[in-house]
């Protein structure tokens, strides 16, 4: 969360340089961040305590992000990529994030709340069973390290 808010302060210095004033739906931008740090904190607590566990864990939860990185809309728009393929792409947890933002903050659309209504109910939930499973494997920490 830190590096995204040194990158995007560092970010918006050139955009009001070259375009000037972002449109009246960059406030919704910062919704978004709300299911994804929910899903991320899960996804943490989960793996984490799995990690104790399964020492080789560290390399697979690698591959698994640069699958997700290049799965997820990150170097293309989302309407790229072919109708029948586009459930695939949004299985990941950061697309609707990514899209989320170039819709508010580069073309000035609303926010798609159905879509967002979604991704904070399965963020919640993401966290809250992450951090169900880390509370009920936590006591066996100290006998495995």
């Amino acid at each position: 969360m830190f590096q995204f808010l040194v990158s995007g302060a560092l970010w918006w210095v050139p955009y009001l340089i070259f375009f000037g004033l972002p449109p009246s739906t960059v406030w919704m931008a910062p919704l978004i961040l709300i299911p994804l740090s929910l899903f991320t904190l899960g996804a943490s607590w989960l793996f984490a305590s799995l990690g104790v566990y399964l020492k080789d864990l560290k390399q697979l939860v690698g591959l698994l992000i640069t699958i997700n990185l290049f799965l997820s809309a990150v170097f293309y728009p989302i309407a790229a990529i072919p109708e029948k393929y586009r459930p695939i792409v949004e299985l990941s947890p950061i697309t609707f994030a990514i899209e989320g933002f170039r819709q508010t903050v580069f073309f000035g659309a609303s926010l798609n709340w159905g879509g967002y209504l979604i991704q904070l109910a399965l963020g919640l939930s993401v966290a809250i069973l992450g951090f169900a499973w880390f509370q009920k494997t936590r006591k066996g920490f100290a006998d495995v390290i």
